[in-house]
């Protein structure tokens, strides 16, 4: 392959450099091995392709969840420069909630230290039942 293009690469050369008779004569050879090069190329490129198509069979018949997965898996690409304390404090003024802070309508705080339910346990002691009511 790589002789084919050097020998084509030189008949450009010669043929630029050759008279008019001697230009057709030239032209013929780099037809010719224009073609023998494409032809070459496209059995190493099928040659290529069956052994990537077997290489992906053997992987799909090895693990196929694998192979799917690694199929619309994004490829990684780039590295951080940024030190982790300044990617933190970004990522929370970027995403944090400002309302996180304050107690909404619907807060409900723990049953244990609810009033309602502490007087709910007391009188459930002095009763003597077991069951919470309602």
């Amino acid at each position: 392959m790589d002789t084919l293009c050097k020998q084509k690469r030189n008949l450009k050369k010669q043929i630029r450099a050759a008279s008019s008779e001697e230009t057709n004569g030239l032209l013929v050879i780099w037809r010719q091995l224009k073609a023998r090069h494409s032809a070459l190329s496209r059995a190493e490129s099928a040659r290529k392709k069956r052994s990537q198509k077997r290489k992906n069979q053997e992987r799909f018949i090895r693990d196929p969840f694998q192979f799917a997965r690694q199929l619309f898996q994004q490829p990684k690409s780039g590295t951080l420069t940024v030190e982790r304390e300044e990617l933190e404090t970004h990522l929370k003024k970027t995403f944090r909630s400002r309302s996180r802070d304050t107690l909404g309508r619907n807060y409900r705080p723990c049953m244990a230290s609810c009033p309602r339910n502490k007087v709910r346990q007391q009188a459930s002691k002095l009763t003597g039942s077991h069951s919470s009511s309602k």
